[in-house]
């Protein structure tokens, strides 16, 4: 898995992060929960959030 960007959903009310899945064609990438790529794969996310500085990661994390 490899995620490519992140947002804010004020209808779910909760982070996502935007995940283009190995091995799987772009039309499969998926908007995720950040909660549930975080507790299955927190690597990953720590290593976006260097990607993007320390305050991403805070950010989602709130």
């Amino acid at each position: 898995r490899a995620n490519v960007d992140h947002r804010y959903d004020e209808a779910a009310g909760e982070w996502q992060l935007y995940i283009a899945w190995r091995g799987l064609d772009d039309s499969e990438n998926s908007w995720e929960p950040f909660a549930s790529i975080y507790s299955d794969v927190p690597a990953l996310v720590r290593s976006y959030a260097q990607t993007y500085g320390r305050s991403i990661l805070e950010s989602l994390l709130q």
